[in-house]
């Protein structure tokens, strides 16, 4: 056990600010989706609407949740999740002064938690405590976040609304379904890196893709470009990148030329442990 974690009754406590909508926002947007079928369906009124649309997209502006979570040689508690230490990819401390963000990502399926503490030393003291022995940096740096199923239902009011108002004979559900659209191809474009000790996963809504770090010549940092074997190019725009509730902070650039600078050093890695012909 730690001398930090003895000194705390081996438990770090700290209150923070998560980054994810409320559970109220996405009942809000199910119930504009459930309207919309009935208003397509002409049971009930389009004004059936107003109550669940407001609330929906109001609700779009609450975009953390204050949780209280803590740490100790177990693992985490997050707001009342227990995370094994053996569970979790990556922990991260933004290089941002100004804002005392850290990110953390766990399980299989490489979850992604934004976390806002009060200052600075407090989410250093998280980072430091959730490194593994030896203070080494986690072997799978993440960067951004794979929609799940239930970021889909934001998008999908606009196909219920347009339903609805083709329902009634309104041509004005050409326009709902255009934004429809601009909604769908933001969660579809979202992609998720994660560095494995030998390969590079990207992670979108649609599956994951892996490139070997072998087939990896060069690593252009600054323009988020891997030059392949072949001549090949795979290009990884900082747009592509999404935090937890969709949005592109322009704190994400950097948590890309992270990931990058992680996929060059394992890219030589990988080339130095290859046979010499």
């Amino acid at each position: 056990m730690s001398e930090e974690f003895a000194s705390e009754e081996e438990t770090l406590p700290f209150d923070v600010e998560v980054e994810r909508l409320p559970a109220w926002v996405h009942v809000s947007s199910a119930l504009v989706i459930v309207v919309g079928v009935l208003v397509a369906a002409r049971l009930v009124p389009m004004l059936a609407f107003l109550p669940f649309l407001v609330a929906s997209s109001v609700g779009r502006r609450f975009t953390s949740i204050a949780t209280h979570i803590e740490v100790d040689e177990h693992g985490l508690d997050l707001g009342g999740r227990e995370i094994p230490r053996s569970e979790i990819v990556d922990v991260w401390l933004d290089d941002d002064r100004s804002e005392a963000r850290a990110t953390v990502a766990f399980g299989d399926r490489v979850e992604l938690a934004i976390l806002h503490f009060e200052n600075r030393e407090q989410a250093k003291r998280f980072v430091d405590a959730l490194q593994p022995k030896g203070g080494d940096e986690r072997h799978s740096p993440v960067a951004g976040h794979v929609p799940r199923p239930i970021d889909w239902l934001s998008s999908l009011r606009f196909v219920a609304i347009a339903a609805a108002f083709f329902g009634t004979g309104s041509p004005l559900g050409a326009v709902v379904l255009a934004i429809f659209a601009f909604g769908a191809w933001r969660i579809v474009r979202a992609r998720q890196l994660v560095v494995r000790a030998d390969r590079l996963e990207i992670r979108s809504a649609l599956g994951v893709s892996a490139r070997p770090c072998s087939d990896i010549v060069r690593v252009d940092i600054e323009d988020g470009v891997l030059h392949l074997r072949g001549g090949g190019e795979l290009h990884i725009p900082r747009s592509a990148l999404r935090d937890t509730v969709l949005g592109s902070g322009p704190w994400l650039e950097r948590a890309r030329r992270r990931v990058l600078s992680h996929v060059a050093a394992a890219r030589v890695a990988t080339h130095r442990a290859e046979p010499q012909a």
